[in-house]
């Protein structure tokens, strides 16, 4: 995004200049806005929405163009909620980054506060509208993969999330999050929590444990790798808590877990059509994160009051999170200061916000408004949230009556099958079908030479007969690539027969999307197929498989992997691509690979990416800035180095849980992979045994 600061030439101002690249533009012009409407229309033009803003005094234009948004502003406090409406649908233009905001020069003098307040909002806005993009794009199909490995999990161990409504009726919940001052509120939990239905974010869990409190509940809705991390050596007192969740979190996280899981699901069209199969999982409405989803949990158990703390949404400088978060997301890599903004908290001290934490407060007051649940808002130290009355922790909790057990704060929990396992593997069987087909369907159009079809509103024909599949890549897609290819291909249709560089244009993104939908639908595939592979089999142990690319082998990974060898394992070595996933997931699964050998990260980041399997990672060197963070690090994985210096160094960095290695030559080498397979089998072995 850029944004164009201006010019004293009135002729350019009253003109607009827009890049033709641009999809949304935002203009405050000094001129006529009527020079708008060539924009839209001038050849080979990409613009597909204009937000005109009309500021005081100003003339709103007639007869425009149904592409212009017009957008009110008649104060600096109007901007932002000004903006919103017209902003509401703009996602798809938003999502390849082509996007400008102009405003006269004429405009800046005379108005600066209104234009800064206009640039600003629109700003946030599209930093938000990328950050979802981009999420989407990294975790789109990473949140299918976790909602197929759960399914076993969840038909044979899970309950359904209604089962739970109303069971609090008449209580008070506390709902505690993981902001910088949750250190400053145990004290006041360790002597009166269990007078209140304790609800905990999985962030906070970490600084519940080390002060010996057990949450009633526990959520956990994320679908990211670094969950693990929240949960890695919590006491086993922890296990007595239920977890909720939905069916895309974390699958190592509901693997490993022992106690009671109650489990919601989304809206997506993969939950649409698991709701045929497993009519008992409801809908769960999470929100913009996991405080939201506790927020809305507490409202479903029926509880009278909902309390929150540990709800700073920011953070004062120097400390985003408590002392002892197991995921310090800024630790690493802190936010910029053009990415934050200032925000006063409630006791009037400074503090900070991202755009994503901004974008938390306004969701948690927008759920507030629209329920009859009373809610206080008993943080330390934070920002306002309207909506939420303030108390003070201690004294709240210590007016509640007397500490209770935990069968008088939530009453008997009672487990119920959401589906049997027939139906379940009959569903499973029938996707891996439609995957297979999917890609095929797609292979072959990829073949033909008259893609994408320049008629009607379907750009493939082919492909009809595949909606249901379609449907569900869609949502594991990046926004992106889809984007692009829509507008394109719509481009290419309006420009008729002159279109000869918006074909152009059009066929390389159907190229590119239809790759990536061909990667996902086999991926998908392969997952069903490891789904029901992820017990670690004792027979699989002695199964390697090596994977390196040309920049990763090094004379000690071959010593490495004959090392391997001369303590009993037969080592098989891929021959493709170290990022052909699909492919990979096929070898493990046909040859029955027990442990897979990474040369320098090729095979990481872990969990979802090797299943049913162990993972142990080769460096010949120790990188002090190593591509994964200590966050991504699941059960099942290991490091092994070549040095004492690399071993010293890895060790400092890796966490505890994981294993690390020094493996050299001759009868030590051997000694140290034996004893490394054994930690990490182990460590599978663990998971699989948690539920039995």
């Amino acid at each position: 995004m850029t944004i164009n600061p201006g010019t004293d030439n009135p002729e350019l101002n009253a003109g607009v200049r827009v890049a033709s690249r641009c999809r949304l533009v935002l203009c405050w012009p000094d001129g006529d806005p009527s020079a708008l409407l060539g924009i839209l229309t001038a050849p080979l033009s990409r613009v597909r929405r204009i937000l005109l803003v009309c500021g005081p005094g100003d003339v709103e234009p007639t007869a425009l163009d149904r592409r212009v948004r017009i957008v009110h502003v008649g104060t600096v406090a109007d901007a932002g909620p000004a903006l919103l409406p017209a902003l509401s649908d703009t996602l798809p233009f938003l999502a390849e980054g082509l996007t400008e905001a102009i405003i006269g020069a004429a405009r800046r003098r005379n108005q600066p506060d209104i234009c800064r307040a206009v640039e600003d909002a629109f700003l946030r806005h599209v930093r938000y509208a990328l950050g979802l993009v981009k999420l989407q794009a990294l975790r789109g199909w990473h949140v299918q993969i976790n909602t197929w490995m759960n399914l076993p999990l969840a038909v044979a161990h899970a309950s359904g999330l209604h089962d739970l409504k109303g069971s609090c009726e008449g209580k008070t919940a506390l709902v505690i999050g993981a902001g910088p001052s949750l250190d400053d509120s145990i004290p006041a939990i360790v002597e009166f929590g269990r007078r209140a239905v304790l609800i905990a974010c999985d962030g906070a869990m970490q600084t519940l444990d080390r002060a010996g409190v057990v949450p009633d509940f526990i959520v956990s809705t994320d679908d990211s790798d670094k969950v693990w991390r929240l949960f890695a050596g919590l006491s086993p007192r922890q296990y007595s808590a239920s977890l909720v969740g939905l069916l895309h979190s974390c699958h190592v996280v509901l693997r490993k877990w022992r106690g009671p899981i109650f489990l919601g699901k989304g809206n997506k069209a993969l939950d649409v059509e698991i709701a045929r199969i497993m009519p008992g999982i409801p809908s769960f409405d999470t929100g913009l994160c996991v405080g939201h989803a506790a927020l809305e949990f507490a409202r479903i158990i029926g509880v009278e009051r909902i309390v929150l703390t540990g709800f700073d949404l920011s953070f004062p400088q120097g400390k985003p999170h408590p002392v002892h978060h197991a995921v310090p997301y800024y630790r690493d890599d802190p936010p910029r200061p053009e990415a934050t903004a200032r925000v006063t908290g409630f006791d009037g001290s400074a503090r900070f916000a991202d755009a994503a934490l901004i974008e938390y407060r306004a969701e948690f007051e927008r759920r507030i408004a629209d329920m009859k649940t009373a809610v206080c808002n008993a943080t330390v130290s934070g920002v306002e949230i309207k909506g939420a009355e303030r108390a003070d922790l201690g004294r709240l909790l210590a007016s509640l009556p007397d500490a209770m057990v935990a069968t008088e704060r939530i009453g008997p929990l009672e487990m119920k099958a959401m589906c049997n396992d027939t139906d379940m593997r009959e569903f499973t069987r029938e996707w891996k079908g439609v995957f297979v087909n999917f890609a095929r369907a797609i292979g072959k159009i990829r073949k033909e030479s008259n893609w994408p079809a320049h008629t009607g509103s379907m750009p493939f024909p082919a492909l009809c007969g595949h909606e249901r599949a379609l449907a569900v890549i869609e949502n594991a897609e990046n926004p992106a690539l889809i984007a692009a290819f829509r507008l394109e291909w719509e481009d290419w249709l309006a420009a008729g027969s002159h279109g000869g560089k918006a074909a152009e244009k059009a066929r390389t993104a159907a190229g590119m999307l239809l790759e990536s939908f061909q990667f996902t639908s086999l991926l998908f595939a392969n997952v069903l197929q490891l789904a029901e592979m992820t017990r670690f089999k004792p027979n699989q142990a002695k199964r390697a498989l090596a994977i390196s690319d040309a920049a990763s082998t090094s004379p000690e990974w071959r010593i490495f992997l004959e090392t391997w060898r001369g303590s009993g394992w037969e080592v098989s070595e891929w021959k493709g691509e170290s990022g052909d996933i699909p492919g990979i997931w096929t070898k493990i699964a046909v040859d029955g690979i027990g442990m897979v050998l990474s040369s320098e990260g090729c095979a990481l980041p872990p969990a979802w990416m090797i299943t049913g399997c162990g993972c142990i990672d080769f460096r010949a060197n120790w990188n002090p800035l190593p591509v994964f963070l200590r966050e991504h690090w699941q059960p099942g994985y290991g490091v092994a180095v070549s040095n004492r210096k690399a071993f010293e160094l890895a060790r400092g960095y890796m966490p505890a849980d994981i294993p690390v290695f020094c493996v050299e030559s001759g009868a030590r080498g051997i000694a140290a992979v034996e004893e490394a397979a054994g930690r990490v089998i182990v460590a599978l072995q663990m998971l699989d045994n948690a539920r039995r």
